[in-house]
């Protein structure tokens, strides 16, 4: 905000010249102190509005040209004025229209009338020209300078008659040093004089009459010219001390280091030291060691470097290849050997189980965890992978080699949460496609199995209120799971663990019991509770009051909740439904008497039950207080009996025709919160009294913390929320590892102000090493199998299209392989293109020849055969249904390499063959190049293959495909 004067007539801005000289500065009004505030306010008499009094805003100012050098404080670099100081320098309106000014001497009380201010006002009248135009005579000037000006005068103003005057050009003007000497003599009060007041009539210069305005004087000019050289002086110390401090900086004593090539470890740790962010002093010290050219041994990076580098390229990988260019940071290759050294495949993370049991056995962690079980959705795609050298992305339960030709749909992930401690790691995941309850079972017992076999004790079951959950725990031992069947207090809460027989209690998370009652809610509109009404209106009826009389109207018609005026409402109500904020609005509404809210008690103790109950099942902080307290031993008995009445709510609960809601297809939330309420309780009764736990939160026994894993998911390069079977992969690699990638803060859940600070040791687990290089190997005989070795000698029609589209497609692969540098060989390069010797047949070249307009390559012939021969072998496979294999690509390498390599290894390459086949050590520059141009080629066709079946799948647009990333589910 620009600052500006208050006072009449003033038009002083931020940025504008001052008075004598000096830096322009603003003051505010007194409003601290009420009776200097009047007197300010009486000295700058300005009026409001219809005659009214003006009072000054908290923001208005007076510059500081309304104040004398002595109302400042001496030895301050800001202008802060003197306690009790009143502004005194204006200039007023006369009665006649007239400029009348007002010097701070009127302070001392002279009389308007005294001899002494009538004789100096005779001295500025004699050296004023009447008529405006013209100025003083010689004479005049003669006699205002013999005049003196008495000390004792208390008062200048100008005549009270209408006349009008200009300014004598002659006055001696104060030098630049004069006003220098002014503001550093002593403080004592002294009498404005002539000269004194000049400077302060060239500025306000509306006080004047037109015709003056326009009168250019050379002092006044030469005086303003002296100002903006002062500023200029100001202005360049000003970057001298910048230079000077620049001089300073890390980037000269790089400079330094590097030229006199001494680089101490102390000076290196006092330089590190200078940074507050940790991440920045590990990227300062790896440009110290590994900038400049790359050593002979290699560059060695710290385990931080590692982790910001895996991170940044988590994010974006065209982001991180961007910083790769300025700093020096491992290349992208580096990333994906540190990634592959993680065992990620589907089942069960057999790596991270084992570095969980070392952790417990050396007592780093408790073994007591929660086992959670979610789904995640996944896109429907058959995907080649590299790596693996085969198809994925069909239903994969971790059983082998048992394929399932139906395609993936979700992810099924098990998390482990350690119930003490800040730990969660995922544990397990399948690939599926619509799992039956038993099958899950299944699923489950396994990797109960596999936590105990490392030492890990799962105390509960948490999943989601799925029918198939449900189902789930019926085939684990869970008995008597029907509505009509359950009985206060609940008994049938666990099963028994496979492999110890110990309990292992089931909970239907919280968070999803409260949407669905939501749900209950919002469809039923009314519930009865003991005959009382729990009716939706009044929650709409709240919700139209906020809308239409403003936030501001409904915080003062009502004692809310502070939460009520940080959420203001403005969200969807039906998210802030089971809330403390609507609960209490609610109640103050019925108790206040208002005509909409009539009978509403019931539903705001309805809705503040529910808050309460949802506190007590989610606390998440140590600190909390109240509800939100974590479970002690002291708490204990209070929160069974209040969760006791809470159960027995719930239980009692009826649709508007009278019939209980537990025997209702919308039984789910009732049945979920009893057994949650009930299972909380148990275990925290179990660890409390028997593993010695000094307090439980039960926010650990959330499934939030899958939610988590999969807003990290859909991080992944960019927001993908909708990843394939090997972007999961990928990103649960990454996750394993550690890192500092943080779930998103739009997502599902999010993680609690004191845990989610930044810490990798949430979902990072695994150490950053270097694989062990293991290459793909063919098993003894004929890499083909003997029905695609008879589609292949079999004789059949080429087709004219299939020609036409190889041969475009050779030309991209010559790119590659020379933009890539993979060939570098200048006579390889040479052969790879069209040649006089090995030219390609003009038939295969048509499409080659319209599409050209100058940048497109055209291969060699040999080039051309060997990509032809690629295409028919895999035609062939696909003809066998023999696509489903391992080692598909080095299966056909190995096809195609030994067919050129025996019949045709005198078509090959023709006027360089004696280069191609010159033996030399690792093969010869065929073989390498035979194997590149398979390489580069199957590496385009298969993912095309795979794109091809993915689509052909489908009968019809994917929702998903349709819509992009604008919606995530459909009618949602």
């Amino acid at each position: 905000m620009t600052k500006s004067c208050s006072a009449i007539g003033c038009t002083k801005r931020q940025g504008g010249q001052p008075r004598h000289g000096t830096v322009l500065s603003f003051h505010k009004f007194p409003h601290e102190d009420p009776k200097l505030l009047r007197k300010w306010m009486a000295a700058v008499r300005r009026r409001g509005d219809h005659g009214r009094p003006w009072k000054p805003s908290l923001t208005a100012m007076l510059c500081s040209d309304h104040f004398s050098e002595d109302d400042f404080r001496p030895s301050h670099k800001r202008r802060v004025l003197r306690e009790g100081t009143i502004p005194s320098w204006f200039v007023f309106p006369g009665k006649s229209g007239q400029a009348e000014r007002r010097s701070p001497l009127k302070r001392a009380g002279a009389s308007l009338s005294s001899p002494k201010a009538k004789r100096v006002r005779r001295v500025l009248l004699r050296n004023t020209d009447m008529s405006g135009l013209s100025g003083p005579s010689e004479s005049q000037q003669q006699q205002a300078a013999s005049e003196e000006v008495p000390e004792e005068v208390q008062l200048l103003t100008v005549s009270e008659e209408p006349v009008q005057f200009t300014v004598v050009e002659e006055l001696p003007q104060p030098t630049v040093s004069e006003e220098v000497e002014q503001s550093t003599a002593s403080k004592e009060p002294q009498q404005p004089t002539v000269q004194e007041l000049q400077p302060t009539l060239l500025d306000h210069s509306y006080s004047s009459s037109v015709a003056e305005r326009h009168i250019h004087s050379p002092m006044k000019k030469m005086v303003a010219k002296v100002r903006q050289l002062n500023y200029e002086k100001k202005k360049l110390r000003q970057k001298l001390k910048r230079r000077d401090r620049r001089l300073k900086c890390l980037k000269s004593t790089l400079d330094a280091l590097k030229e006199s090539q001494v680089m101490d470890a102390n000076l290196l740790d006092s330089i590190r030291a200078r940074f507050e962010n940790p991440i920045v002093s590990e990227l300062f010290a790896n440009e110290v060691v590994n900038g400049g050219r790359k050593k002979r041994g290699g560059r060695r990076y710290s385990e931080e470097i590692k982790k910001l580098c895996l991170t940044l390229h988590y994010y974006s990988p065209r982001a991180y290849k961007f910083l790769a260019k300025n700093f020096s940071l491992p290349g992208v290759t580096s990333l994906q050997e540190w990634t592959r050294s993680v065992g990620c495949e589907v089942g069960v993370l057999d790596e991270v189980l084992q570095t969980l049991a070392s952790q417990v056995a050396s007592k780093k962690i408790d073994p007591n965890c929660c086992l959670m079980v979610d789904e995640m959705a996944i896109r429907k795609a058959k995907v080649y992978s590299q790596p693996k050298d085969k198809f994925v992305g069909h239903v994969d339960l971790g059983a082998g080699d048992v394929e399932d030709s139906r395609l993936a749909t979700n992810a099924m992930v098990f998390m482990a949460v350690g119930l003490k401690g800040v730990w969660r790691h995922p544990v397990a995941y399948f690939l599926t496609d619509h799992l039956t309850g038993e099958t899950q079972a299944e699923l489950t017992k396994t990797v109960l199995r596999a936590l105990n076999s490392a030492g890990l004790k799962a105390r509960t079951l948490v999943a989601d209120g799925l029918q198939a959950n449900m189902t789930m725990f019926a085939h684990l031992g869970v008995q008597n799971m029907q509505p009509g069947q359950l009985q206060l207090p609940i008994r049938n809460n666990f099963f028994l663990h496979p492999a110890t027989g110990e309990k292992v209690h089931i909970l239907l998370d919280v968070v999803h019991m409260l949407k669905l009652l939501r749900n209950l809610f919002g469809e039923q509109k009314m519930l009865l509770l003991d005959g009382e009404e729990i009716s939706w209106k009044y929650v709409q009826a709240l919700y139209a009051l906020q809308q239409r009389e403003g936030i501001r109207a409904a915080n003062k018609l009502s004692r809310l909740h502070i939460e009520y005026k940080k959420n203001k409402m403005k969200v969807k109500l039906a998210a802030q439904l089971f809330s403390s904020s609507v609960g209490n609005a609610l109640l103050y509404m019925a108790e206040s008497g208002h005509h909409q809210f009539v009978g509403a008690e019931a539903t705001a103790r309805f809705i503040l039950m529910i808050d309460q109950a949802f506190d007590y099942l989610n606390g998440s902080s140590i600190y909390g207080k109240g509800f939100k307290a974590p479970v002690t031993a002291n708490n204990l008995p209070l929160r069974r009996q209040f969760l006791a009445e809470f159960s027995s709510t719930l239980f009692r609960l009826q649709t508007a025709s009278g019939e209980p809601v537990l025997k209702t297809r919308r039984s789910t939330p009732v049945l979920g919160l009893c057994l949650a309420a009930q299972s909380v309780l148990d275990v925290s009764e179990a660890l409390l009294e028997q593993e010695g736990f000094a307090y439980v939160l039960p926010y650990k026994m959330s499934q939030d913390h899958v939610e988590l894993l999969f807003s990290r998911i859909r991080r992944m390069g960019g927001f993908n929320n909708n990843p394939n079977a090997v972007q999961l992969q990928h990103a649960l690699r990454r996750l394993a590892l550690h890192n500092f990638i943080s779930p998103s803060a739009t997502g599902n859940s999010t993680a609690p102000a004191d845990e989610d600070n930044g810490n990798d040791d949430e979902v990072g687990l695994l150490q950053i090493r270097r694989p062990q290089r293991q290459r793909s190997a063919l098993g003894a005989g004929d890499p083909m199998p003997a029905v695609v070795q008879h589609v292949l000698m079999t004789p059949g029609n080429r087709s004219a299209f299939v020609d036409d589209s190889v041969g475009y497609i050779a030309g991209y692969v010559c790119r590659k392989l020379i933009e890539g540098s993979v060939v570098k060989c200048g006579e390889c390069i040479g052969a790879l293109l069209s040649n006089e010797e090995d030219p390609p047949s003009r038939e295969v070249m048509r499409l080659v020849e319209i599409r050209d307009n100058g940048g497109l390559l055209v291969p060699s012939a040999s080039t051309y055969a060997i990509i032809a021969s690629s295409e028919r072998h895999l035609t062939a496979l696909r003809k066998c249904g023999e696509m489903g294999q391992e080692n598909l690509s080095l299966r056909i390498q190995c096809s195609v390499l030994a067919q050129f390599m025996t019949e045709r290894s005198h078509e090959l390459f023709p006027g360089v063959q004696e280069h191609m086949f010159e033996p030399r050590a690792g093969g010869c520059h065929a073989v390498s190049l035979l194997k590149q141009v398979v390489a580069r080629y199957l590496r385009v066709r298969l993912h095309a293959y795979g794109h091809y079946i993915t689509l052909s799948g489908m009968a019809s647009a994917h929702v998903r495909h349709h819509l992009h990333k604008q919606v995530l589910f459909a009618r949602q």
